[in-house]
């Protein structure tokens, strides 16, 4: 049973260097899944390397090979409420892949866009 409302961000690779203000969009992400956690506890988690955000909990995670990040990712998929990607790829394997898992596991997946430098 689920006792927070837990959201798995990830990101696409280049978002570190392309976005225009990352602590200001991730701001505005956390105000967005406080209003949607409403009363239960928001629990924001990621994965560690390039697909991670800063400053919040770290799911552990193997992003070498395709295989081993999507095994990981779906271990954890029973513990999450959703999966927010934030990207202006249209295509990416490792989170096509993710989106995948979450559709057959029935979890929200939303993709949100971000401004770049």
């Amino acid at each position: 049973m689920l006792h927070d409302y837990s959201v798995l961000v990830l990101v696409e690779p280049d978002f570190k260097f392309k976005a225009k203000d990352i602590d200001t969009y991730l701001t505005k992400l956390n105000s967005f899944l406080l209003k949607r956690a409403g009363d239960i506890n928001l629990r924001v988690v990621t994965v560690e390397g390039k697909y991670g955000i800063p400053g919040v909990e770290v799911m552990p995670t193997d992003n070498r090979n395709k295989t081993a990040f999507i095994k990981a990712i779906e271990d954890y998929l029973g513990q999450l409420n959703e999966i927010v990607v934030i990207a202006n790829y249209s295509k990416e394997a490792y989170l096509d892949a993710v989106s995948l898992k979450a559709s057959e596991a029935s979890k929200t997946f939303t993709v949100y866009g971000y401004e770049t430098k």
